[in-house]
C-alpha cells in the first residue's frame, strides 16, 4: 500500500533503507547511553593491550591458511561463529526493527524488500568485526608465497564471509534448516582450504559462495504464516479500506486488545440504554439522561486517540522520511472513531427506530452532531497527551449542555 504511493518504487526503497538504518542507529546510541558505564569499562580493559590489534584478524586468516590444522580451523570458525551469533542476537530488535517491524507488517512492502535491507543492517551491525576480516585480507597478502595462491586464497576467503553473512541471517530468521546447510558448507570450505591446490581453492570459492546465495535466495523473512506454513504478504487492492486506512490499521494491529475493549464498553452502554427505555419506560422527557449517557460513549471512544497519538510519537522518524496520509491523516483517525460510535450504538439506534421513532429522531440527532467533540478531542490529544483526558472530558461536557440545548430549539422541548 505504502510503495504504491511513489511512483518510483526505487525512490521509495531508498527512503525506506534510510529510514531502517536511522532507527538502528537511534536505537543503538540510545542502548550505549543506557550502559555507558559498562562501555567505558570495556574500552579501559581494551587499551592496555592495543599494540596486540593486528592479532584480532588471525582467527579469520586461519580458516583459509593451507598450513593451519584442522582443528585450529574449527576452533576459528566455532569462537567467530558464537562470538558473532551473540553480538546479532543482541541487537536483533534493532536489526529487524522489533516493535516497528510490526508497525510495518500493515504496509505493502515485499519481503525482498525486508530481506535486503535486514541484511544490510546484519553487516552494520557486526561493527569492529570488519576491522578483522580486512586483517584477515593482510594476513592473506603477506603470508603467501605468491601472487596466485594469494588470489585463491582471498576468493575462498570471500566465499567464508558470503557463507557467514548468510548464516548470520538464517540465524536472525531462525530457519535452523539452511543454518544446518551451512554449517556443513564451512565444513567443506576448511577441508578444501587445507588443499594447498589454487585450482581446488578456486573450484571450491565458487561452488560455496553459488551454495551461499542460494540459501540468501530461499530465505524468507520472518513474517505471518498462512495454513499451508507459507509466509504472506499480499498487496492490497488500490481501492480496499485497508489501502486508505493504512496508519489506522497499523496501529490497530498494535492495539487490537484496546480497540475491542473500547467498542465492547461502548456497546454495553448502548444496550444499557435500551434497557432503560424497556424496563425503566424512560421517553422523550429525560432526553437529558440519553444525551449526558451519549456524551460519555463518545469520550470513552475518543480515548483511542491516545493510541493514534503514541504510535505517532514514537514512529515520528517514519512520518518524518514518509510523509504519508500527513495531511488527512487525522482526519481519517476522526472519521474511524466517528464509525466505532456508531456502529456501537447501532442496537440501540435500531431498537428507537422500530419502537420509539419519535425519541430516535432526537437520538440519532444527538449521534450525528457527536462528531464534533470527537474532531475536537483529537486536536486536544495532539496538543498534550498528558492533559488529554481532563481537557477532552471537559470539552464533552460542554458538548453535551450544547447539544442539549441545540436539541431543544430544533425539537422545541
Amino acid at each position: 500500500m505504502l510503495e504504491n504511493t511513489f511512483s518510483n518504487k526505487n525512490r521509495f526503497n531508498r527512503l525506506y533503507c534510510k529510514y531502517r538504518i536511522k532507527n538502528y542507529v537511534n536505537k543503538t546510541s540510545e542502548f550505549l547511553t543506557r550502559h555507558k558505564l559498562l562501555l567505558a569499562f570495556a574500552i579501559c580493559l581494551l587499551v592496555p593491550g592495543i599494540h596486540n590489534l593486528p592479532k584480532i584478524g588471525i582467527p579469520f586468516f586461519a580458516i583459509v591458511d593451507p598450513t593451519a590444522t584442522i582443528p585450529l580451523k574449527l576452533l576459528c570458525i566455532g569462537s567467530i561463529l558464537v562470538f558473532s551469533l551473540i553480538l546479532t542476537n543482541a541487537q536483533a530488535n534493532f536489526i529487524t526493527g522489533g516493535q516497528l517491524r510490526e508497525y510495518l507488517n500493515s504496509f505493502d512492502i515485499s519481503l525482498d524488500t525486508h530481506k535486503k535491507i535486514d541484511f544490510l543492517l546484519l553487516a552494520l551491525s557486526l561493527n569492529f568485526i570488519w576491522l578483522s576480516i580486512a586483517l584477515g585480507v593482510v594476513f592473506i597478502y603477506t603470508s603467501s608465497s605468491n601472487a596466485s595462491m594469494a588470489f585463491s586464497l582471498f576468493c575462498l576467503y570471500l566465499s567464508f564471509m558470503v557463507n557467514y553473512l548468510v548464516l548470520l541471517l538464517s540465524n536472525l530468521y531462525g530457519n535452523k534448516k539452511h543454518i544446518l546447510l551451512l554449517l556443513c558448507n564451512l565444513m567443506v570450505l576448511v577441508f578444501i582450504s587445507s588443499s594447498k591446490i589454487i585450482l581446488i581453492n578456486y573450484v571450491g570459492a565458487i561452488l560455496i559462495s553459488y551454495f551461499s546465495l542460494f540459501l540468501f535466495w530461499k530465505t524468507k523473512p520472518l513474517g505471518k504464516a498462512n495454513k499451508s506454513g507459507q509466509l504472506t504478504n499480499k498487496k492490497q487492492h488500490p481501492n480496499s479500506l485497508k489501502f486508505y486506512f493504512t496508519i489506522q490499521y497499523a496501529v490497530y494491529k498494535q492495539h487490537k486488545k484496546l480497540f475491542l475493549h473500547k467498542i465492547l464498553y461502548s456497546t454495553l452502554i448502548n444496550i444499557f440504554l435500551i434497557y432503560l427505555i424497556v424496563a425503566q419506560h424512560f421517553n422523550l422527557d429525560n432526553i437529558g439522561f440519553f444525551i449526558t449517557i451519549i456524551g460519555v460513549n463518545s469520550y470513552t471512544l475518543s480515548t483511542l486517540f491516545s493510541v493514534f497519538q503514541e504510535e505517532e510519537n514514537h514512529h515520528q522518524l517514519f512520518h518524518v522520511l514518509f510523509p504519508y496520509q500527513n495531511y488527512f491523516k487525522y482526519g481519517k483517525e476522526i472519521i474511524l472513531t466517528f464509525v466505532l460510535f456508531i456502529i456501537t450504538g447501532l442496537p440501540f439506534l435500531l431498537y428507537l427506530a422500530v419502537e420509539k421513532r419519535t425519541l430516535f429522531m432526537v437520538i440519532f440527532t444527538a449521534f450525528l452532531s457527536s462528531f464534533m467533540p470527537l474532531a475536537i478531542n483529537r486536536a486536544l490529544y495532539k496538543l498534550s497527551l498528558r492533559f488529554c483526558l481532563f481537557t477532552s472530558l471537559i470539552n464533552c461536557m460542554l458538548w453535551v449542555m450544547v447539544q442539549y440545548w441545540i436539541l431543544g430549539v430544533i425539537f422545541e422541548q
